[in-house]
């Protein structure tokens, strides 16, 4: 009785790994993965929010439960999803799949979570711009420091500083911030809801959304190599400016 054999299948050689890795791109230096990292854990909820969370639930005892959390909970699983990416040289939208395959779906749901957090990142982006653009049009002063503007109801209140350099802070409840009236009359234009109508564009807020969304496509349109550079500025920005 005679067998055939099969030729054994080829095991994947360094250079084919090799090649597969280049095809998917690599960080240049290993900081720029390390600072792409910092970059997307940090972001805005936690540079702009924080000091208000913590104000609000107790401030230096919210400070003992967070540290505790992030140690033991926050920065091992921060830590887990990074080496088994690594490990497995997967992107998010499979990784999971091979991990646990009847979670894959999972993977893809993230994915579009991702999408949805980009479109509601970039309005943000356009916002700031917005405000950025806004604050040197009546320097030295702010547009959003007066009650005089087209915006502005007869309920507008502005703060002001008294002899003794204080801020005036007694105000009736019908009183209504001159920064609140900007934000909602003059930038966003909003009305009391959906059923009164969409309302037009507001050519002022689209062209920032465009930028910001030009911006994005800037820096990643090179592919990892252009983004290493980007990533260290939005990684350490955010300390900077709250130094």
């Amino acid at each position: 009785e005679t067998t055939v054999e099969e030729d054994p299948i080829p095991e994947a050689t360094n250079c084919d790994i090799g090649e597969t890795r280049q095809l998917r791109g690599i960080w240049k230096h290993p900081l720029d993965f390390l600072f792409s990292c910092i970059s997307v854990m940090v972001g805005l909820g936690n540079v702009w929010r924080f000091p208000y969370l913590c104000y609000k639930n107790g401030g230096g005892v919210f400070l003992i439960i967070y540290i505790t959390t992030m140690i033991f909970c926050g920065i091992p699983i921060a830590l887990q999803e990074v080496v088994i990416g690594q490990y497995l040289g997967e992107g998010g939208s499979i990784i999971i799949g091979k991990v646990c395959p009847i979670l894959k779906g999972v993977g893809m749901s993230t994915m579009v979570m991702v999408t949805y957090y980009n479109i509601y990142y970039c309005v943000i982006i356009s916002w700031s711009m917005y405000y950025f653009i806004a604050s040197f049009t009546t320097i030295p002063d702010v547009p959003w420091n007066t009650c005089r503007g087209w915006w502005n109801s007869p309920n507008c209140w502005l703060a002001k500083e008294t002899e003794n350099g204080s801020t005036s802070t007694n105000v009736s409840n019908e009183k209504v911030a001159s920064v609140i009236e900007f934000w909602k009359n003059r930038v966003l234009q909003s009305n009391e809801g959906i059923e009164f109508g969409l309302g037009n564009i507001q050519w002022e807020l689209a062209g920032p959304l465009f930028l910001g969304w030009l911006i994005v496509y800037l820096i990643v349109c090179r592919g990892l190599h252009q983004s290493g550079y980007i990533v260290w500025f939005t990684a350490l920005s955010p300390y900077l400016i709250m130094f």
